[in-house]
């Protein structure tokens, strides 16, 4: 048999989020994961929201309306991972499973309205709860949209091992070319993981930070230090983004204080090397135009979800 390459695309879970009702019992929509700390929400409303409706005094309404969205995200991550069971299920009765590289990695996660918009302040006095808070991805570099899965399985993988140093999404194209024993091309960008199914890496001889990167901002995440800057990119600033921003992510994990103001000398040399890296890797954007039109888009969950953030 020659051998065999399948790629698979799976846009659930995508917005727009839709309903699973076969998962009602253990993933009911009234029993989404609380957004912490408890009351932040309710907060940041009464500090950077609009006044709410007369008929809804307290927000308690549209917030509901966001809890259940958040559980049509879980339902909707259940559907997919049940799928993904049936697809593997017929590459095994089909007898290509046993010397089969599985690899499932995704290129972001939702915002899921655990972080303020990072539109300008301004707007956010003007947005309803739905876009104040930011439910999509896209526009934010927060660690839900960062942290990703990236699972490995089969030949040449440690059955069972569960790695916790800092990996990309760069770094699968010359992992698999490790894995498949193919020669690897040029300056590729990502690294080798196979060192470390084996143990070959001693501490503080692996990455020492990550690299995130959108059109309207980019992040450096000092993994000793556990200091995360993000900055608007040229693109950003001119649409009305926020920043930089700057967080200790053990003390923090949620993102919820701002310390670019307080830490300067920390700001100061994490930019430097985040422009260091833009600069070696320039990532440039080409707009699709008329190719794809609007409705297309809509049907995929690229337009009109969630958007924030003005879009070009």
């Amino acid at each position: 048999r020659a051998p065999l390459f399948l790629y698979f695309h799976a846009f659930d879970p995508h917005a727009p989020y839709v309903a699973h009702p076969e998962y009602d019992d253990v993933l009911p929509l009234d029993a989404a994961p609380a957004i912490e700390p408890a009351g932040w929400q309710e907060g940041m409303l009464n500090t950077h929201g609009p006044l709410p409706p007369t008929e809804d005094p307290g927000w308690s309404k549209a917030l509901t309306q966001i809890d259940r969205k958040r559980a049509l995200y879980d339902q909707e991550v259940r559907f997919t991972d049940e799928h993904l069971g049936v697809l593997l299920e017929m590459l095994k009765e089909r007898g290509v499973s046993d010397d089969l590289l599985v690899v499932l990695v995704s290129d972001h996660g939702e915002g899921l309205w655990e972080h303020l918009s990072p539109a300008s302040a301004e707007r956010l006095m003007a947005f309803s709860p739905d876009h104040l808070f930011f439910g999509g991805h896209g526009h934010d570099l927060s660690e839900q949209a960062l942290r990703t899965p990236f699972i490995l399985s089969g030949p040449g993988v440690p059955r069972g091992a569960r790695l916790d140093e800092p990996v990309e999404n760069v770094d699968l194209f010359p992992t698999l070319l490790s894995l498949c024993d193919l020669p690897r091309p040029g300056d590729l960008h990502g690294v080798d993981l196979t060192p470390l199914f084996g143990g070959d890496v001693s501490d503080g001889e692996w990455r020492e930070e990550s690299y995130a990167y959108i059109r309207q901002s980019a992040c450096i995440r000092d993994e000793a230090a556990q200091l995360k800057l993000v900055i608007p990119t040229e693109f950003g600033i001119k649409k009305g983004m926020r920043g930089p921003t700057l967080h200790q992510l053990d003390s923090d994990p949620l993102e919820r204080r701002d310390l670019s103001s307080e830490r300067l000398e920390d700001m100061s040399r994490l930019r430097a090397r985040l422009e260091a890296h833009l600069e070696r890797y320039p990532t440039t954007t080409q707009r699709v135009g008329d190719r794809i039109s609007q409705q297309k888009l809509e049907a995929l969950g690229y337009a009109g979800q969630g958007n924030d953030v003005e879009e070009d």
